[in-house]
């Protein structure tokens, strides 16, 4: 299964989730992340690297890239970090919407919200939020696969 995870800027969100879902998933999952725009950098926030570097995650090397239509069409199931994302894929990739699913899905109440404007504290409880996120997805697909 083909996982792709869609932030603004492929830089503080969905760098932290696929990082997470690769670290915990199987080897019969394919997760990448990118951005729906052109974002510069040579890495990921560095709160972002932090956090995961501080919980134990590996493998943190990460380059920014901004989705193109054939990531999209590969992909099984698209996760979408915030409506901005989400309503961007449905406007200029309308044909791969069906496939759009929320991060936060199957518990709407955690915000995936993009921190790259909020303080040390607030950003990390996004960071929080999106382990959170990803945990549930686990166990999501997790349970898809076994029925």
């Amino acid at each position: 299964m083909n996982i792709v995870i869609l932030c603004k800027a492929n830089y503080c969100r969905s760098p932290v989730c696929e990082k997470i879902l690769k670290s915990k998933l199987e080897n019969s999952f394919t997760i990448s992340s990118a951005g729906i725009i052109d974002f510069i950098r040579p890495t990921m926030h560095i709160n972002s690297f932090n956090f995961l570097k501080s919980n134990g995650y590996k493998d943190l090397f990460h380059n920014p890239k901004k989705i193109t239509s054939s990531i999209l069409k590969e992909a099984d199931i698209i996760f979408c970090l915030d409506h901005e994302v989400a309503e961007y894929i449905r406007k200029n990739f309308y044909r791969f919407f069906k496939k759009v699913k929320m991060y936060n899905f199957l518990d709407v109440s955690i915000s995936t919200t993009d921190p790259i404007s909020l303080k040390d504290n607030d950003y990390n409880q996004i960071m929080l939020n999106l382990e959170k996120c990803s945990n549930l997805i686990i166990d999501w697909l997790n349970d898809r696969r076994s029925s």
